[in-house]
């Protein structure tokens, strides 16, 4: 499922042999750590503050903004900054990268195809340009994104030259040692961090392969995160301001005393210790999982036991129920979604799809730290999945998620909901992730001076 979901790519997610994976995850640990993306939260800063710019001039035309592009402009300028090098700055676009949204989202239509055969992967592999539209049924005028998406070789030269430093489209394997491996803060890209990895052989580090890399990363990085964003946007601002939004300002307002100056920015450090905040976007991130779809999972070398508590076998309803325990034999494929763990009723209450911050804080009636229920909320919530498979964007997905939920009302405090409902955020189906009904418009909102 892996491999024809995603084209057969050589990238670590839909690495299928676990010592190979291991081999790829590892070269990017270090890229990825807490104390490499520390260093780089100055540009997430920068992204930020764009997003500001953009969003007061309709501050200032009183004109209806297009969150949800403005949001996925907003993660993918800080996730290709990140992977290639350099931003692709959809920020400042007039549409701010609507066009691009609707290439990705039509690229992803295709999954549930090229998952039943690898022959319709390597066929999509080598379709002419021009019919790339008429088989997604994106516009004419994103066919050319759409192929881009579908192709990870397809990068721009401009992002070739900033990895490689080359224009080459020719797959030259990087030769040789670099002598002590230098650290994540002196490269600008993880392409050029893997292209200078002595963690990988020369054939793991050839210009295809950590294209591919690269491309899994923007294709992770958007909607993922983005998601979450609007969710927390709407769930926010849906209710009057004396439900979420003034207790969240209350919070914000009390932590500008530890600021060099009040308008700067609340940095992650700082934002994730605030309880209500921290209550806020772990609600968000809980709603909205990035993946939507089964995650299957093998053991081929050991059985795996199960234990469940179930009613009588003839389902007639007694008070007293039994255990029973199922044995999966080696290399049984199990799986289930992330939403049936983050959306469990037993872990988060009768209305596990409210977003009630007031769940993680045991000062306004939620489970006490330490408490059975508390253990039992930690263990289901998995945003990003767990183990040796789970997303190896988590700290800077905590980045991007606390300095913007941290400022965005601190900066604009007129922002309101503008004809969103419901419909239009909660995922419909899924194409891996999740995807509203085909009819919704996005979060919208308009923006007054206050």
């Amino acid at each position: 499922m892996y491999k024809l979901s995603f084209s057969d790519s050589p990238a670590a997610f839909g690495t299928m042999e676990a010592n190979h994976h291991r081999l790829r995850r590892n070269a990017m640990n270090k890229f990825f750590s807490s104390k490499a993306l520390d260093r780089y939260e100055p540009h997430v800063h920068a992204t930020f503050d764009k997003l500001i710019e953009r969003l007061s001039v309709a501050r200032k035309t009183g004109e209806v903004v297009r969150m949800t592009s403005a949001l996925k402009a907003f993660a993918m300028d800080i996730i290709s900054h990140f992977a290639l090098g350099q931003s692709r700055n959809y920020l400042s676009e007039p549409d701010m990268g609507h066009r691009f949204q609707i290439s990705l989202l039509s690229a992803t239509s295709l999954m549930h195809w090229t998952r039943q055969s690898g022959l319709l992967v390597a066929l999509f592999k080598r379709l002419p340009m021009w019919m790339t539209p008429i088989l997604t049924e994106a516009p004419d005028d994103v066919f050319n994104d759409t192929h881009l998406i579908l192709d990870p070789r397809k990068l721009t030269d401009a992002e070739r030259e900033a990895a490689f430093g080359r224009k080459s489209g020719k797959d030259e394997s990087v030769e040789g040692e670099k002598g002590e491996f230098s650290a994540p803060s002196q490269h600008d890209s993880l392409m050029s961090f893997l292209k200078d990895s002595p963690q990988l052989p020369p054939e793991e580090r050839t210009p295809a392969r950590i294209s591919n890399e690269a491309h899994a990363m923007l294709a992770a990085g958007v909607d993922s995160m983005s998601n979450i964003f609007i969710v927390f946007v709407f769930e926010i601002l849906r209710e009057p301001p004396s439900r979420f939004l003034e207790p969240l300002l209350t919070e914000l307002r009390e932590a500008e005393a530890e600021l060099p100056h009040p308008a700067a920015l609340i940095p992650y450090r700082n934002a994730e210790k605030l309880p209500y905040l921290n209550a806020c976007v772990r609600e968000a991130m809980r709603l909205i999982p990035g993946v939507l779809g089964r995650l299957p999972r093998v053991n081929p070398h050991e059985a795996m036991m199960y234990p469940t508590t179930t009613a009588d076998e003839k389902g007639e309803k007694q008070q007293q129920q039994y255990q029973r325990t199922f044995c999966f034999p080696p290399g049984t494929v199990m799986s289930m979604s992330l939403k049936d763990m983050l959306w469990d009723a037993e872990a988060f209450g009768p209305d596990p799809r409210a977003f009630r911050p007031e769940r993680w804080l045991p000062e306004a009636g939620g489970a006490a730290a330490g408490s059975p229920q508390r253990a039992r909320m930690e263990r289901c919530f998995v945003p990003f999945s767990k183990g040796a498979r789970s997303c190896i964007g988590l700290e800077l997905a905590k980045r991007e998620l606390f300095v913007l939920c941290a400022n965005l009302f601190r900066r604009l405090p007129g922002l309101e909901l503008f004809d969103t409902t419901a419909d239009d955020i909660d995922p419909a189906f899924e194409l891996f992730g999740p995807v509203p009904w085909e009819g919704s418009r996005g979060l919208r909102c308009k923006i007054r001076d206050v």
